[in-house]
């Protein structure tokens, strides 16, 4: 994902790179990217969804956030 809002840790060594989006039709939700990353500059996505909630996201910690 290009430019989220913050990236935390999964729970089996995965990452997510999240970012709130407003302008959908069922107005404003979280878009999730849930991705691996193979090397510094090489890594895969395994799945994206949108949600309504961050608790769940952020249970291995946040790693990275937009200042």
């Amino acid at each position: 994902m290009k430019d989220p809002d913050f990236v935390a840790k999964g729970l089996h060594g995965e990452l997510k790179a999240v970012r709130l989006s407003i302008d959908l039709p069922m107005g404003a939700r979280y878009v999730v990217v849930v991705y691996r990353e193979v090397s510094p500059e090489d890594g895969f996505i395994i799945t994206a969804r949108i949600g309504s909630g961050v608790a769940n996201l952020i249970k291995g910690g946040v790693i990275w956030r937009k200042k």
